[in-house]
């Protein structure tokens, strides 16, 4: 946007003129990324949401995209949900820069609905397991970045709307938040940014309510396959 139309040019030329616009709005447009992403998340969860990837997959024939995040950890380890993956599948990793690398499906838990995808190179910003909360109540206030068609880098909140439910034969929060399609495997923490779930998916007929796999279950996964990795923070 401008905040007036351009002078007026004694011998005008429109190709001149388009050319000014085009450069002024370019000079508008070169905020990076990351500052766009600094702009939007307050800052005790930035160092979350610079861990948070989107991750692109074609499964039978149709490209899936879901959201991870990398974990603390000497490898290059990004925690997901598994259920639109499969085992040692070729991924691409868009980071939170922009920049694309690849990864592959390392661990594939279909049960508990996890999976671990590992990159040539470990992550600066990766998010601590343990400092992350098992416990949450009815009414606590929750935060997630994820991925999804519009993009990524958005900040959602919401809360526990009750204790945790059963869906084929696993536990899961209940919550009020707005959940897209592609917001799979995002990180869910608290107030005070300490991880707290996993998102799993949407109600099947309302956005604004999600389910979550719990924290519980994510230390049990990484626990059920430490023996695959390396210094992970558990």
């Amino acid at each position: 946007q401008f905040s007036g139309p351009d002078p007026i040019d004694s011998n005008p030329d429109p190709y001149q003129q388009l050319w000014r616009r085009i450069s002024r709005q370019a000079t508008l447009s070169t905020t990076t990324v990351e500052e766009k992403l600094r702009k939007r998340i307050p800052s005790r969860f930035y160092h979350i949401a610079k861990a948070v990837v989107c991750l692109r997959a074609q499964t039978n024939g149709n490209e899936k995209q879901v959201t991870g995040f990398f974990i603390k950890s000497d490898e290059g380890l990004i925690l997901s949900t598994a259920h639109d993956l499969a085992a040692f599948q070729d991924l691409v990793v868009v980071l939170n820069s922009g920049k694309e690398i690849k990864g592959q499906v390392f661990v594939l838990d279909k049960t508990l609905d996890l999976a671990l995808i590992r990159v040539a190179s470990r992550h600066d910003n990766g998010v601590s397991l343990n400092q992350g909360k098992d416990t949450l109540i009815p009414g606590d206030r929750l935060y997630t970045v994820g991925c999804s068609s519009n993009g990524r880098g958005k900040l959602t909140t919401g809360y526990v709307d009750g204790p945790p439910r059963r869906a084929d034969d696993q536990l899961l929060w209940q919550v009020q938040m707005t959940v897209l399609p592609g917001n799979s495997g995002s990180p869910v923490f608290d107030d005070k940014g300490h991880l707290v779930a996993v998102v799993k998916g949407r109600h099947r007929v309302k956005d604004n309510v999600g389910f979550l796999i719990p924290m519980e279950t994510v230390k049990t996964f990484i626990r059920v396959n430490i023996d695959y990795l390396r210094n992970v923070d558990l």
